[in-house]
C-alpha cells in the first residue's frame, strides 16, 4: 500500500487478491473499472488507497476480514455497488 501512496495513487482504487495480497499493479479511478478489470474479481477485495497509511496489520485485517466475508458467502465484487465495506480503526 505504501507504494501506492508513495505514487501519488491516493484516493484511487486497486484490486488486491484474497490469495496472496498482491495486486496488478493497476489503479482504477472508480471501485467498478477495479472489479470489472479483473479475471476473477470474486477473488479479490477492492480497496481505496487512503491518503496518509494503512499498516501492514491493517491490512493483514483487512483481507481477513474479505476472506471470511467471501467463505460466508458474501458478494463483495459487485461493479454496480459502490459501497465500502468499513473496518473499524485498530487500537
Amino acid at each position: 500500500m505504501r507504494q501506492h501512496i508513495v505514487d501519488g495513487h491516493h484516493g484511487r482504487w486497486i484490486a488486491v487478491r484474497l490469495s496472496d495480497g498482491g495486486t496488478d499493479s493497476r489503479h482504477y479511478g472508480r471501485r467498478r473499472d477495479a472489479v470489472r478489470f479483473q479475471l476473477h474479481p470474486t477473488q479479490c477485495a477492492y480497496v481505496r488507497v487512503p491518503r496518509d497509511d494503512m499498516s501492514p496489520r491493517a491490512a493483514a485485517a483487512f483481507l481477513a476480514t474479505h476472506r471470511r466475508l467471501y467463505a460466508a458467502g458474501l458478494v463483495l465484487a459487485d461493479p454496480d455497488d459502490d459501497r465500502e465495506l468499513i473496518l473499524p480503526a485498530g487500537r
